[in-house]
């Protein structure tokens, strides 16, 4: 009889784990690894985040490799400092309200609201105008640095936010003020603990964790994106397939008199066919400019009327457009370069004929619409959409 239950038993034990194995193929991966290693969370814990956040019970992939959970808390921390209004004064505005997930990390005003209503210098730079935000924004093409803000004052994002966060028409919040605050916080408390091991909240760590949180942001999934498999990377004038014979033509337009100084903002494939990149540059908006750009940061004089060449992936949905936000639409902008240059002594040899005249484009109207149309497959909804950059508070 005995021999007869150890038999069962095992058999038992057999098919219970055969059906477990064979079920966990309709099972989520994430919930697979709850079953498997139990929750990243206490319940105490838990009760403290789900009170105010809407997060997943395990961090999300950040780095689109599959990273342990550990490695993803940083920025899992990130994404909801990036998103809290308590990094301002007055509580209300975050670094997401300048950089709204549904423009692309960007702004719809010419110039953005800050505490008390107060409105920024420039325009917002949209942080989804990359292929890869940590990559492009430290990358080696250019001859320069420095690459953030319109400026390019600073180098890197924690230097950008060290002067965004106490900005008196940003968020207006000292970094000693905001160390404070945040210890206040149980939630935070709670993420700092999971992703730097450590009880006391230290501003180093708190930019580090935005830092993250905003380098992951990437944009791959746009209609353009979609051309890449047919030879793009080896001839950028190939005719993709899946674009209208308009907006081939326009990608023709744009690569033959605008990719000299936008080619990496859409692919670094086209790095080896446009040589000399550049991050900055005079764009003759003005013949006298009211902002002076990089100028006011070096003064040099070749530096007046300069500013950061941004980048184009999502264009559709960051405007006003120009450092100041002039353009309200992309035709505004099309039109600009067609006719509308000004011969200012610091604009971009890339803007001059050889013998130093201005090179406005005159393009037809066929050709105005037909870039257009081309910028508008750099759209790329889902990164409006992706829940790991979107808003966990509820």
């Amino acid at each position: 009889m005995k021999k007869i239950t150890t038999i069962g038993l095992v058999l038992f034990t057999f098919l219970a784990v055969f059906n477990w194995t064979s079920c966990t193929s309709d099972i989520d991966s994430r919930d697979l690894s709850i079953i498997q290693h139990g929750p990243y969370y206490s319940v105490e814990d838990w009760d403290v985040l789900s009170a105010t956040l809407d997060l997943p019970e395990l961090p999300d992939d950040y780095n689109g490799v599959g990273n342990t959970f550990s490695q993803n808390a940083i920025p899992t921390l990130g994404r909801v400092l990036f998103y809290d209004k308590n990094l301002s004064a007055d509580r209300s505005v975050s670094c997401a309200s300048c950089h709204e997930q549904s423009l692309a990390f960007s702004d719809d005003e010419a110039f953005s609201r800050g505490i008390e209503d107060r409105r920024t210098d420039r325009n917002s730079l949209p942080l989804g105008s990359f292929e890869d935000f940590r990559r492009s924004y430290n990358s080696t093409v250019f001859d320069r640095e420095g690459r953030f803000f319109w400026d390019e004052r600073v180098g890197t994002l924690h230097e950008q936010m060290e002067q965004t966060i106490p900005n008196a028409k940003e968020m207006g919040l000292t970094l000693e003020e905001m160390q404070i605050r945040l210890r206040d916080l149980d939630y935070v408390r709670v993420l700092y603990r999971k992703a730097f091991k450590e009880e006391v909240i230290q501003v180093e760590n708190v930019l580090e964790a935005i830092s993250q949180f905003v380098n992951s942001i990437r944009s791959t999934s746009s209609r353009f994106d979609g051309g890449f498999g047919q030879g793009f990377g080896v001839d950028p004038y190939v005719a993709f397939s899946n674009f209208t014979q308009q907006e081939n033509l326009g990608k023709t337009l744009f690569l033959d008199n605008c990719g000299h100084c936008h080619a990496f903002s859409l692919s670094t494939h086209l790095i080896n066919q446009f040589q000399n990149l550049k991050s900055r540059a005079n764009n003759g908006l003005d013949l006298v400019y009211e902002d002076k750009g990089v100028y006011e940061v070096t003064n040099e004089p070749e530096d007046k009327g300069v500013f950061k060449i941004p980048g184009l992936r999502n264009i559709e949905l960051t405007g006003p457009y120009m450092h100041d936000g002039r353009f309200e639409t992309l035709e505004e902008v099309v039109e600009h370069y067609s006719t509308g240059i000004k011969d200012h002594e610091n604009l971009d040899e890339r803007l001059r004929h050889l013998n130093g005249s201005v090179m406005n484009r005159n393009f037809t109207d066929t050709e105005k619409a037909a870039i257009v149309s081309f910028m508008k497959t750099l759209t790329d909804y889902r990164i409006t959409e992706e829940t790991k950059w979107s808003d966990p508070f509820k």
